[in-house]
């Protein structure tokens, strides 16, 4: 970026630093890199090679306007701004496989698979600021199963296992490959929706709880079927100067709040 605007002033040529071949970049050689095969293997490796393919395409298109002498600097500034974005989007793939290396060191939910709620701090701290800096927003989902110690009372606890097991299972059938899904504690879990509005979030707690109700899970020949209460909360990353572990709590505390309703108001419901 930086080469570009020295180019466009007048104190640089594109001869001398500009590589316009993706393949011979050294960010290609490094994401080829055979010592790092975890980058190869995830599915981010084909968005990440994407994205990089167009960084280079959009700086050859500078180098094409500047040489025809059929530029203005407000088309120059547009692409200039793409390529802001584009380098933006490139570090969030990036940022997903860290994290997924994160998650690795961890141990997660033994029972679930899910996320490890030692792992919440962190990851929501590193994907809000991931948010603001591409001027996106997340949103948060909390979900609680409905009269669960009934479950446990009348069925035994190992068939409230079950049923805390099948729950999970519904949330990595229907939620996104990006989406941080945490066991909060017991029969509660807390869910980060990356790059997600408010209402986005809404339509995704409807879905669950819908699903959630028409389930039903086998234990020793008995059918046990279960609803769940649910609350979603927006987060405007627009309006956050610095993420601390203090503004994660309270985004919990306001999500935890608005759950509270819903089991209030008849549960199996969305609020």
């Amino acid at each position: 970026m930086i080469i570009l605007i020295t180019l466009l002033d007048g104190s640089a040529t594109p001869e001398q630093y500009c590589e316009f071949d993706p393949t011979k970049c050294p960010f290609d050689q490094w994401l080829h890199n055979p010592t790092i095969p975890y980058i190869v293997g995830t599915r981010h490796f084909n968005d990440i090679q994407n994205l990089h393919v167009l960084l280079h395409q959009l700086g050859e298109h500078i180098l094409s306007l500047y040489r025809s002498g059929k530029f203005d600097y407000k088309t120059m500034i547009q692409i200039l701004l793409r390529l802001d974005y584009t380098s933006l989007e490139i570090v969030n793939e990036i940022a997903l496989i860290n994290d997924m290396l994160i998650i690795d060191e961890y141990t997660k939910d033994p029972m679930t698979g899910l996320l490890s709620r030692l792992l919440l701090d962190k990851i929501m701290m590193n994907q809000i600021d991931i948010a603001r800096a591409t001027e996106n927003n997340c949103a948060l989902i909390m979900c609680d199963l409905d009269h669960f110690k009934t479950i446990n009372d009348n069925y035994g606890h190992l068939a409230g296992d079950a049923v805390i097991q099948d729950f999970a299972a519904l949330f990595q059938k229907t939620l996104r490959k990006s989406d941080f899904i945490f066991r909060f504690g017991g029969e509660e879990f807390l869910i980060l929706l990356p790059f997600s509005k408010y209402h986005e979030a809404q339509s995704v707690a409807s879905n669950l709880c819908q699903q959630a109700s028409n389930r039903e899970v086998t234990f020793k020949g008995e059918k046990i079927s279960y609803t769940v209460s649910i609350d979603t909360f927006g987060i405007d990353t627009s309006l956050i100067t610095f993420v601390a572990k203090e503004t994660i709590a309270d985004y919990i505390q306001s999500v935890d709040a608005k759950l509270y309703l819903a089991k209030q108001n008849g549960r199996n419901r969305v609020e």
